[in-house]
């Protein structure tokens, strides 16, 4: 009879853990921010989400990026939206609560402005703005931020091309339970307390 208790309790708990398993798709919090420059604007950031087509342990590149919308913020320099990922790539954490960018792989990207160049000094920008993180105007490993054509970008300058790269985070983002679980493990619950009333 003690099985008739435990069968529903084990369904039940498998049910409720289910969601956190291993999972080919994750979606993580995006932000970088940086309070260093004093002109034109002493803060700039940048918010949003994106989603990695791999999972958890496992490296990405900009094929697996299939979802992107960042907000880049520059006070009086305005703002836009980044919705095209362009290049750049890193490693997901073995727990999958975050992900970090390999610095040689030059994350970077461009605002789906209409543009039909990538260059730099064309369109809006945001990320890293040499090769690997790389020198660019005299100024060590600098992430760019520019808004716009014939705006002038804003370089911040990192001690190295891993600081650079690692002060743009990926955070996994909370994954909600589905609505119908506490019902179906509460039934279970209910299910099991009166197979074990009636073995009583």
């Amino acid at each position: 009879m003690k099985s008739c208790v435990l069968a529903p309790l084990a369904l039940a708990a498998g049910l409720a853990t289910a969601p956190f398993a291993a999972q080919a798709t994750v979606v993580f919090d995006f932000s970088w921010s940086n309070a260093t420059l004093a002109m034109p604007e002493p803060t700039l950031t940048a918010t949003g989400t994106m989603t990695i087509d791999k999972s958890a342990g496992e490296t990405f590149t900009a094929l697996d990026i299939s979802f992107v919308e960042i907000t880049v913020d520059g006070g009086l320099l305005g703002s836009f939206v980044i919705d095209d990922w362009t290049s750049g790539g890193g490693l997901i954490d073995a727990s999958g609560a975050f992900a970090t960018w390999d610095p040689t792989s030059e994350p970077f990207f461009f605002s789906d402005d209409g543009s039909t160049t990538t260059a730099l000094g064309s369109g809006f920008f945001f990320g890293c703005a040499g090769i690997d993180c790389g020198n660019s105007g005299g100024l060590d490993n600098p992430i760019l931020v520019q808004f716009g054509s014939g705006t002038p970008g804003q370089f911040v300058e990192y001690a190295s091309a891993a600081l650079a790269a690692g002060s743009m985070t990926l955070t996994a983002s909370p994954v909600p339970l589905p609505a119908s679980l506490p019902l179906t493990a509460a039934g279970l619950a209910a299910l099991a307390w009166i197979a074990r009333r009636r073995a009583a």
